[in-house]
């Protein structure tokens, strides 16, 4: 009986590895539009505190008119990208995934520096994101390029959406100290992604 005891401590472990980077929810329906075009996306700064990115998860409003597409998820520090992935634009007003995968010689993510994940449609309709308004990520705001969405982003305004790296090793996870969960990381547990919004309109749109 001790093997199977082994085995399920190890998967228990294993998946205490993941941590949560970046984690803002919904509220009260507060949305934006990036302004169109190829070169137009919504992103967040984060700081962070893994050791390498798993994926993350944008929560999306109203799908675009053209879709089938998708979303472009990238993490980039500069001009540089570090990691990138696809999500699906066929669902709104719900959480879509993208798994992230690191780019071709990027370096290694280094704990507690600031990075920005950019969100953007690769068929360049406009985004429709959502925001938290109260500052509630002291450690980055919002931000917004190739030309003027609406609203302006303000430097309060904190992008909705998930990120979730992972360290590289348990014993550093479970024992060695954390500096950079100062910054707002969580170790997640086997099932501790959170409740996820489902599909559905939280609110009334105000369109692009």
């Amino acid at each position: 009986m001790r093997r199977p005891t082994f085995l399920l401590a190890f998967v228990a472990l294993t998946a205490l590895a993941n941590v949560r980077v970046y984690d803002i929810a919904p509220y009260k329906c507060y949305e934006g539009w990036t302004a169109g075009g190829y070169e137009s996306y919504v992103g967040q700064q984060f700081v962070a505190c893994a050791d390498s990115l798993v994926y993350a998860e944008f929560f999306a409003g109203q799908k675009p008119t053209h879709s089938n597409d998708g979303y472009l998820v990238q993490v980039v520090d500069g001009g540089a990208e570090l990691y990138r992935g696809n999500a699906s634009d066929t669902l709104q007003w719900a959480y879509v995934r993208a798994n992230l995968s690191k780019s071709p010689g990027a370096p290694p993510l280094v704990r507690g520096k600031t990075y920005l994940l950019k969100v953007s449609h690769t068929g360049a309709q406009r985004v429709n994101y959502f925001f938290d308004p109260r500052n509630s990520y002291s450690y980055g705001a919002i931000s917004a390029g190739g030309g003027e969405g609406h609203p302006p982003p303000q430097t309060t305004d904190d992008l909705v959406c998930r990120i979730v790296g992972r360290m590289d090793t348990i014993a550093r996870t479970l024992f060695a100290p954390r500096p950079s969960c100062r910054h707002g990381c969580s170790t997640l547990g086997r099932h501790g992604r959170g409740k996820r919004v489902s599909a559905g309109r939280p609110c009334s749109s105000t369109g692009p």
